[in-house]
């Protein structure tokens, strides 16, 4: 199933006001034109999570909404993601991860759900250690914190109860980063323009080649037909009114070895309003892009893309499988509408707001 992993990399937390949980989550719901959808998240086919900021009122905040029925109900955990742009990660079809402000906005805490969002636990950080983006899960248990100032590496096997401080990453460079485990064993971080690769559950890390992209804006993806690197080049939206203030062109190239050796690059068909969520890795070498107009889909590892269904300006896709997918489209300067399709992106039908 698709997973955003992207999102980790580079997490952006926007600062709102504190609000009462109780109130929020009991009151009734507001106008439609009120809901902005800050993330979205695919599960198992008809199962889907929303980050879902409420604008209306004095008080706005963010909660977490789901779904199990293909969009037809969504229920809202009590959650104490309140007043933060929330990123979500899914460890199984139960275990949630997810990172968000204090109440007081003070700072950051790290979040788990082991009831697929009804209810959350605040998980421990490394001592000293400030920030969730930095802290990477393969599963409730197993954990990585990177210290993102000097690269400085804890692993966890109690679901951050405790922490083993592992020897650091030489080469470390800290203003742009990503770290991703397939395996307790095989992982990478990448630094800047560099990958730095484990076999050993990141106790020792050696260089990697890299796609001669000319960015270093690159990220990476887990994908069942290997890693994927995606670079974009990012340029500023041609008209006012969109969902991102940038647009990008982006390049993929897929490792089969784990970054020993990549195969051709190849573009995307299109550019992207949001180029972090809006490529969907769905199965082998089915991939999906989202641009302005329509789903481009590919089923050949990016070699060829044929135009699909034309939702709209999607800022955010996901798919569960082939045929499940949802999209949010952008409504001015924000996402506040949710499509979902059961046919691969072909046709897609509104399930949010009802």
């Amino acid at each position: 199933m698709a997973v955003a992993l992207a999102a980790l990399f580079a997490g952006s937390l926007a600062y709102l006001r504190p609000v009462n949980v109780r109130l929020l989550l009991e009151r009734p719901a507001p106008a439609r034109h009120d809901y902005e959808i800050d993330q979205l998240l695919a599960g198992v086919p008809g199962e889907a999570w929303l980050v879902v900021a409420d604008r209306s009122g004095r008080q706005p905040g963010t909660a977490v909404l789901h779904t199990a029925d293909g969009g037809r109900t969504w229920k809202p955990g009590g959650t104490p993601l309140v007043h933060a742009y929330t990123v979500l990660k899914e460890l199984d079809d139960r275990t949630l991860m997810a990172q968000a402000f204090e109440f007081d906005g003070s700072g950051q805490m790290l979040l788990r759900s082991s009831n697929a969002g009804i209810t959350w636990q605040r998980v421990k950080l490394p001592p000293g250690q400030l920030y969730p983006a930095a802290a990477y899960f393969l599963s409730r248990e197993l954990g990585w914190y990177l210290d993102p100032d000097d690269g400085r590496l804890w692993r966890t096997a109690d679901g951050g109860e405790s922490w083993v401080l592992l020897p650091g990453i030489e080469g470390f460079d800290p203003p742009r980063y990503g770290m991703l485990f397939a395996s307790p064993q095989q992982g990478w971080v990448l630094s800047g323009g560099t990958l730095l690769a484990t076999g050993d559950g990141g106790l020792s890390w050696a260089s990697r080649p890299l796609p001669g992209f000319g960015t270093t804006d690159v990220t990476l993806r887990l994908t069942s037909v290997g890693l994927v690197a995606v670079a974009h080049q990012r340029s500023p939206a041609p008209f006012a009114g969109l969902c991102s203030d940038t647009i990008a062109s982006a390049q993929l190239a897929v490792s089969p070895d784990g970054g020993l050796t990549w195969l051709e690059a190849r573009s995307l068909p299109t550019t992207l309003l949001n180029a972090d969520s809006n490529l969907a890795f769905v199965r082998g070498g089915d991939w999906e892009v989202a641009d302005q107009e329509r789903i481009w889909k590919s089923s050949d590892l990016g070699r060829t893309w044929k135009p699909a269904g034309a939702p709209g300006p999607v800022v955010g896709l996901d798919f569960g499988d082939p045929y499940d997918g949802w999209a949010s489209i952008c409504g001015g300067t924000a996402a506040r509408t949710l499509l979902a399709t059961g046919d691969g992106g072909q046709h897609w039908s509104r399930v949010f707001p009802r």
